[in-house]
């Protein structure tokens, strides 16, 4: 062996927590207890023997060791041992001992053994901090859920593609289908701005991050991305709208919030018993952003004993303000006991799209009064 390193570098270890409303968790006893003086007592010596090397160091205190192999140009090939030292010291380091000794039995990552050794190096490392190098196989033009179909909605900028399931994203494609960005998951220098994010501190540093917001089986801290039926952009905003609504910026901030504004009508279940929410399928903002439409609400519900879904003929609107009430604008999307959707006192059994079959409309709320406006001016 030739050379041997030895470097004192600051870290701030995040190990994995779990904090729990319901379990006060004793936070000094998951903390891992280490000490930030990282300094060499003796500095490392490797010893060769044959195939075999030993190396030796000893620290000040009890604080992060790392010692790897690595070649000629700096790639580590064996990862020999990492960990906090102390009574807790992962093996092969000896516990409650400042003073350690590695050996390396000569082989690389995968069992190999290494011919040329004189020209690698061990390198002894105290207080690393950890960094993302980068992800494999990312490529922004892959599905996030390919089990879940897409929301899309064009706007000038490209095209904004959102997608359902579990690890829901939504994310920016320019019109010739490249990749320009991920809005949500937000960025991580834009989190901070978006309201209605719960934070929370967690073990064992205390470190605040964002936390999810209705209960442990949602898979973000968003609203359950499977109920999203539309998105609606409007400037620089975006609409996700399922039972409620949930607004971000164009950029992964800004907005209303994660969610808020209830857009959803209470009716009875398929199986008459139960209740379930009737959702909107399409909806479009008014020209003075002030205002959301709503429309194509739809049941499940049971027909001579087959399953069938109805569309209300109705449009929906709701305020775009924190308080903001969900109202009827044209129709009436409710829903008899069992039954499916009324609209003004007469049942609706169209099993399809809503038409248009009201007064003249704006050509701002064509897209919201159905899929296949049929308005008169």
């Amino acid at each position: 062996m030739r050379r041997v390193y030895g470097s004192a570098w600051l870290v701030t270890a995040a190990v994995a927590g779990l904090s729990l409303p319901a379990r006060a968790l004793e936070m000094d006893r998951l903390r891992v207890q280490r000490k930030e003086v990282f300094e060499f007592a003796e500095r490392p010596t490797v010893t060769q023997d044959g195939d075999r090397a030993t190396i030796s160091f000893a620290s000040k205190d009890f604080c992060d060791a790392t010692v790897a192999v690595e070649d000629a140009t700096g790639k580590i090939i064996r990862h020999l041992a990492s960990g906090v030292l102390g009574k807790n010291a992962p093996l092969p380091f000896k516990r409650d001992s400042l003073k350690q000794t590695i050996v390396w039995d000569g082989k690389d990552e995968i069992g190999r053994y290494v011919d040329d050794k004189e020209s690698h190096a061990v390198r002894v490392s105290l207080g690393l901090r950890p960094q993302l190098e980068r992800t494999l196989y990312w490529s922004g033009q892959k599905m996030a859920d390919a089990r879940a179909y897409p929301l899309m909605k064009a706007a000038p900028e490209g095209v904004y593609v959102f997608f359902p399931g579990h690890g829901p994203q939504l994310r920016l494609f320019d019109h010739e289908g490249n990749y320009v960005r991920t809005v949500f998951p937000f960025p991580a220098d834009k989190i901070a701005k978006v309201p209605g994010v719960a934070w929370q501190e967690f073990p064992p540093d205390n470190e605040r991050l964002p936390s999810k917001l209705l209960n442990h089986d949602q898979d973000t801290v968003f609203m359950p991305a499977a109920d999203v039926r539309e998105i609606v952009v409007a400037g620089s905003r975006i609409f996700l709208v399922s039972a409620e609504v949930a607004e971000v910026g164009t950029d992964g901030a800004g907005g209303m919030g994660l969610a808020g504004l209830n857009v959803a009508y209470p009716a009875a279940g398929y199986d008459k018993e139960s209740e379930t929410l009737l959702r909107p399928y399409s909806a479009a903002v008014s020209p003075d952003g002030k205002r959301l439409y709503l429309t194509a609400y739809s049941q499940l519900w049971s027909h001579y004993g087959y399953g069938m879904r109805s569309y209300g003929h109705g449009v929906s609107v709701v305020p775009l303000e924190k308080d903001g009430k969900l109202a009827p604008f044209v129709g009436i999307p409710l829903a008899k006991e069992g039954g499916p959707p009324v609209v003004g006192g007469a049942s609706v059994l169209w099993a399809g799209p809503p038409l248009w079959a009201g007064p003249p409309c704006p050509a701002a709320l064509r897209s919201a009064a159905t899929r296949r406006p049929s308005c008169t001016r």
